[in-house]
């Protein structure tokens, strides 16, 4: 049985269930290509045998594998240090405007590819799986950074490939010279058997907080003794929209050994206990571990008509300004929509693994 990742409060099911229905009906995916007009708002302190086949970025593929374990294991480890200066100088860049050329394959740019593979989950007692989405021209010799990316409630694995997450990190890529990478799309609902669908709304909200123990302890094993991926914080990052969004911020804070890169687009309530939630808490407070001091990103966002995720969202930014923990943070037109998420997921990862060790 999963472990309930939250703090209950006391509230009633129907409250709980309302809460969730919003949230649920507002995650309908948008692949908006219009450039959006963005008003910021910045707040910046200063050996496994695997059988794989792959196709190109319009038709899907299978990977399957045998069981993974081994939370350390890594097929890329590589280490070294963001300076000080290197992430003063990433908050200072407060432009968080937006392209939608960068939505699109743009004319003579080839496809990258993407792959379904399967992990045995110790955290759901069953086989699952994930869509890697391999940059353009991938080359199993080389070693990348990779990018775990969570979907909201409705979403499986594919959504974020579906919402261009690839063609906006190729593209940036190919005209701003940001560093190729993997992206994993996580399938975020942690069930050994059956769907979402057949569980009470707390049952919904568990498999979904389970996503970070799939990701640390089954997920991450798997991608980096099967693809050549850098490991470290440094490396590493993630980000979701939604209720994903609300896991990536957690990830981030109770895993700053693995994540250095946190995006939380329209982020759920309930991260922190001082942010009023009626899908329950995850953690007393955002705290800063002293042995990894800030993030080299961290970035929220949300739409000025997101009639769900707002208040958390803006919430969120105080609470990380009044702790001295740097950050970013930006409205921008849209409700609680791919369009706000996409924008968000584009301003995200031109900040993504700079230094001197990538350039």
């Amino acid at each position: 049985m999963l472990k309930k990742y939250f703090y209950k409060t006391a509230l009633t099911t129907a409250a709980l269930s309302t809460a969730v229905s919003v949230l649920l009906a507002g995650c309908g995916q948008s692949a908006g290509t219009g450039t959006a007009k963005t008003n910021t708002v910045t707040s910046a302190v200063s050996g496994q045998t695997d059988i794989r086949s792959s196709s190109n970025s319009d038709s899907g593929s299978t990977a399957d594998s045998a069981e993974t374990s081994g939370a350390d294991s890594s097929s890329a480890a590589t280490s070294y240090t963001i300076t000080d200066e290197e992430i003063a100088a990433a908050y200072a860049n407060t432009d968080n405007s937006y392209d939608a050329m960068y939505l699109s394959r743009q004319p003579g740019n080839p496809a990258g590819t993407y792959e379904t593979v399967h992990y045995y989950s110790t955290t759901a007692g069953t086989t699952r799986q994930a869509c890697v989405m391999l940059p353009t021209e991938y080359d199993p010799s080389k070693d990348y950074p990779v990018v775990y990316l969570l979907h909201g409630l409705g979403g499986n694995d594919e959504a974020w490939k579906d919402m261009g997450a690839d063609c906006i990190a190729e593209n940036l890529h190919i005209y701003q010279n940001i560093p190729q990478m993997i992206l994993v799309g996580v399938d975020s609902v942690i069930l050994s058997e059956g769907s979402a669908s057949d569980l009470d709304m707390w049952g919904q909200l568990a498999a979904y907080d389970a996503s970070v123990d799939d990701i640390v302890n089954d997920l991450m094993p798997y991608i980096n003794t099967h693809y050549p991926v850098r490991t470290g914080r440094e490396n590493t990052a993630i980000a979701g929209y939604s209720m994903g969004g609300r896991n990536a911020l957690y990830a981030g804070f109770s895993h700053p050994e693995l994540f250095g890169y946190v995006g939380a687009f329209s982020p759920a309530s309930g991260v922190v206990r001082a942010v009023e939630s009626p899908l329950g808490t995850l953690m007393e407070d955002f705290t800063l571990n002293e042995a990894y001091g800030q993030f080299p990103m961290l970035l929220l966002t949300v739409g000025y008509d997101d009639g769900i995720c707002k208040n958390s969202t803006e919430e969120y930014d105080r609470i990380l300004t009044e702790k001295s923990i740097d950050h970013i943070f930006y409205e921008t037109e849209g409700g609680h929509d791919g369009d706000v998420w996409q924008k968000g997921m584009y301003n995200f990862m031109k900040r993504l693994f700079y230094g001197s060790a990538f350039h």
